[in-house]
């Protein structure tokens, strides 16, 4: 094969300089993920233990006064505190939709409506799920809250989550 010249430069050692850029490009962008997997891999732990424990005072906030089925009067002062540990473990592992999801809810007042407070909880549910790697479908934290909706009333639920999310995307 006959070499091209061309200003001067061999064809051939472009296509050596292409091919090695090309490489180089590829390894560092290999080892740009792989770097970002492994923290990942690192924080998993330490996000799950915040996500437990976040979940554990929501079922206890659903089942309290409940006796039937295990639930316990709250002592709101020991819920605080415990969330309170949540919130700053969370400063630490969690990402920054996590923190304002956490935010939101503490944001909720009298005044919001019920699909306002529903879709704060359904946020941070999806958010918690989005930071361990699930790949969720918008509006999915709905579908996890509706697991402990009385069946008869999920139809009014999802009306609700209709609402919430076409909220969703009239304010994106």
């Amino acid at each position: 094969m006959a070499d091209i010249v061309v200003s001067g430069i061999n064809s051939e050692l472009i296509v050596q300089c292409v091919t090695a850029l090309g490489g180089l490009a590829l390894a560092l962008w290999t080892y740009s993920k792989t770097k970002k997997s492994e923290a990942m891999a690192r924080h998993f732990p330490e996000k799950a233990k915040i996500y437990e424990g976040l979940l554990d005072q929501l079922k206890r906030l659903q089942i309290a006064g409940k006796p039937e089925i295990g639930g316990l009067a709250i002592d709101e002062n020991e819920m605080a505190k415990t969330m309170l540990d949540i919130k700053f473990k969370a400063i630490i592992w969690g990402d920054q939709g996590l923190l304002d999801a956490l935010a939101e809810i503490e944001n909720v007042s009298e005044d919001d409506d019920l699909v306002t407070m529903f879709d704060r909880w359904a946020r941070l549910y999806e958010q918690m799920r989005r930071e361990l790697g699930h790949k969720d479908r918008n509006g999915f934290g709905w579908d996890l809250i509706a697991l402990n909706i009385l069946r008869e009333e999920r139809d009014q639920f999802y009306m609700m989550k209709k609402v919430a999310l076409s909220r969703r995307t009239t304010s994106a």
